[in-house]
């Protein structure tokens, strides 16, 4: 049997609970480059463009988000920004190097706890 060739998988929100099991669950043939807030700044497409030229990744995990519901709600630019503006800006990066010819995976994780915001 052979052994499958190294792939670099390139994931976000490696601080959190998501990131840190993902990380922990990772076959031995994936090479893992964990990131986090302090090390890849998923708001700022220059950002990403950098992290994917530096590690090639083959697939990236967003597990990346704003978790704190209650706050989200007095924050909202904040939490709309690392919710839906980032996965964006990280979709388009990946469909930028498509163009090109390079194949990246994306996974974006979400989660059930969702609202439509019209109640108080």
């Amino acid at each position: 049997m052979s052994t499958p060739s190294p792939q670099t998988v390139l994931i976000t929100g490696a601080n959190g609970q998501l990131g840190y099991e993902l990380q922990q669950s990772a076959p031995a043939h994936i090479d893992v480059v964990a990131t986090d807030s302090s090390s890849l700044d998923i708001t700022r497409s220059r950002q990403i463009d950098l992290a994917i030229e530096k590690h090639q990744p083959h697939c990236i995990i967003n597990a990346a988000a704003y978790t704190a519901v209650d706050q989200a709600e007095t924050d909202d630019e904040q939490a709309y920004l690392i919710n839906s503006t980032a996965p964006a800006l990280i979709a388009q990066a990946i469909a930028a190097r498509a163009e090109q010819g390079q194949s990246i995976k994306l996974i974006q994780i979400s989660t059930d706890f969702v609202f439509d915001g019209q109640q108080a």
